[in-house]
C-alpha cells in the first residue's frame, strides 16, 4: 500500500508539477467533462491533503490514465496496477480527514476528542467485518470497482490485513485515552450530589455553587459540554472549568495516567 501511494503521489507530481502538463490535462478533463479539471498536490507536512489529494486522484482516474498514456507509458503502467490500493487508500484517508476536521477547533475537550478516537478504533472492526463478507457499504470507492468485480481476493486480505494493524496502532497509540475515566460530575452536574461523588476536595464548593445555580442550569440545557464550560460566565468556575481543558485532559483520570 505505501508503494501504491508513493505511485500515485508521482502521477499527481508529473501533472501538477510541469505547467504545461497541467493546462493539458485541464483540457483533457473539459473535453471529457470531468466535474475538476485539476489533481491536488499532496503536501507531506500537511497529512490532510494526502486524502484530499487522493480522491481528486480518484474522481479523475480514467482522465489521468488516458494522459499518462502519452507522457508516461510506465508510469501510466503502474498506476493502473495500483488502481484498487488507490481507491482503498481514498476510502480510508476520507474517514481520516472526517475525524481530524471534528478534532480541530480550540472548543473541543478531550472528553469529545476521546469519543472521536476511540469510536473510531471500534469503527474498524465494523469496517474488517464488512469487507469480509465482501460488502462494501464503508467503501463507496471500492464499491463501484466491486460492481465490475475487480476487487481480488488477494486486494481484500492485503486491505483487511491493514485494517488490523491499524487497530493495533490505535489500541497502543490511544491506549492512556481508552482508560481515561471522566468524572460523571463533568459530564452531567446538575444531577449528581455532592456528597454523592466523586469530587476531590478542591473543587467540592465549586460543585455545589453550580448545581445551585439556575442561570448555569438553564445554560447546560442549551448548549453542548464544551460550550457550557467556556461559557463567560459572571459566576465562573475556574478550578471546575480547567478539568475539560485539553491542556489539563489528563487530571480527569490521575489514577489512570
Amino acid at each position: 500500500l505505501h508503494a501504491a501511494l508513493k505511485v500515485c503521489i508521482k502521477a499527481v507530481n508529473k501533472i501538477k508539477g510541469q505547467p504545461l502538463n497541467s493546462r493539458l490535462f485541464a483540457t483533457l478533463c473539459e473535453k471529457n467533462d470531468e466535474t475538476f479539471n485539476q489533481l491536488l498536490f499532496h503536501t507531506e507536512v500537511r497529512w490532510l491533503s494526502r486524502g484530499d489529494c487522493l480522491q481528486r486522484l480518484v474522481d479523475l482516474y480514467h482522465s489521468t490514465v488516458e494522459f499518462l498514456a502519452d507522457v508516461d507509458q510506465t508510469l501510466c503502467e503502474e498506476l493502473k496496477k495500483c488502481k484498487n490500493h488507490l481507491f482503498y487508500l481514498a476510502d480510508l484517508y476520507s474517514k481520516f480527514n472526517e475525524i481530524q476536521k471534528r478534532l480541530q477547533g480550540k472548543d473541543v475537550t478531550i472528553i469529545q476528542a476521546r469519543t472521536l478516537l476511540i469510536g473510531f478504533q471500534a469503527k474498524i472492526g465494523l469496517f474488517k467485518s464488512f469487507l469480509a463478507r465482501r460488502d462494501f457499504k464503508y467503501f463507496s470507492n471500492l464499491q463501484k470497482l466491486e460492481e465490475g468485480a475487480d476487487v481480488s481476493d488477494r486486494d481484500l486480505e492485503i486491505y483487511i490485513n491493514h485494517l488490523e494493524k491499524l487497530e493495533e496502532d490505535f489500541k497502543i497509540r490511544f491506549e492512556d485515552l481508552e482508560s481515561m475515566t471522566v468524572p460523571d460530575w463533568i459530564i452531567a452536574p446538575f444531577d449528581i450530589e455532592t456528597g454523592n461523588a466523586n469530587i476531590e476536595f478542591s473543587l467540592q464548593e465549586e460543585h455545589v455553587e453550580i448545581s445551585a445555580d439556575l442561570e448555569a442550569k438553564l445554560l447546560f440545557k442549551h448548549k453542548s459540554l464544551s460550550e457550557f464550560w467556556s461559557n463567560p460566565r459572571k459566576c465562573d468556575f475556574i478550578k471546575a472549568k480547567e478539568q475539560t481543558e485539553p491542556g489539563n485532559a489528563w487530571r480527569l483520570a490521575p489514577e489512570t495516567h
